[in-house]
């Protein structure tokens, strides 16, 4: 990941190492970015958690969880 990161760069970096995570990592990184700061992007939310079933939730969980992100 770290030699993609500095060869690559803008959003074709962003798409490579959005592909080389595990679903779940890649949603709960995307989740915490929409809550972060001032505001919320509720779109980014809805799309993400309306689209998914129970065990894709539940994975999404278990990777936010082990990132210890916060709210």
């Amino acid at each position: 990941m770290e030699d993609l990161e500095s060869e690559l760069s803008g959003k074709f970096q962003d798409l490579i190492l959005a592909l080389m995570l595990p679903p779940g990592d890649y949603l709960a990184k995307e989740l915490n970015r929409a809550m972060e700061g001032m505001g919320t992007d509720e779109h980014t939310l809805v799309e993400i958690l309306c689209t998914k079933n129970n065990r894709e939730i539940k994975d999404i969980v278990d990777a936010y969880e082990k990132r210890k992100y916060s709210l």
